[in-house]
């Protein structure tokens, strides 16, 4: 004759000695963290083009998007020119490409 037992007893039974474990459900991996990425200070005259960046020092990053547009610390951002603080790019006519002017 089978015995039904609880649950809760066949847990006790196999945590305290039993040749199975039981455990809860598996924790969620951690996400990945995307790569680092090293990205070339901008200097005078470096051109880019749609998809490159340059940093400055400070932290702040230059970059040419897709459309032709650039931005400057990812708030800034103009289809023609940027000039902030002694930085200065500007949008070389008929491209979709910008020349550093200053540092």
């Amino acid at each position: 004759m089978l015995t039904r037992m609880s649950p809760l007893v066949v847990l006790a039974a196999l945590a305290c000695g039993g040749e199975e474990s039981v455990t809860g459900p598996a924790e969620p991996p951690a996400p990945e963290e995307p790569p680092p990425t090293n990205v070339a200070a901008c200097a005078v005259n470096q051109e880019l083009g749609p998809g490159q960046k340059c940093s400055l020092s400070g932290g702040a990053e230059f970059e040419v998007r897709s459309d032709g547009t650039a931005c400057l610390g990812g708030s800034i951002c103009a289809g023609t020119g940027i000039t902030v603080s002694g930085f200065s790019a500007s949008r070389i006519a008929g491209t979709d490409r910008w020349r550093i002017n200053s540092v």
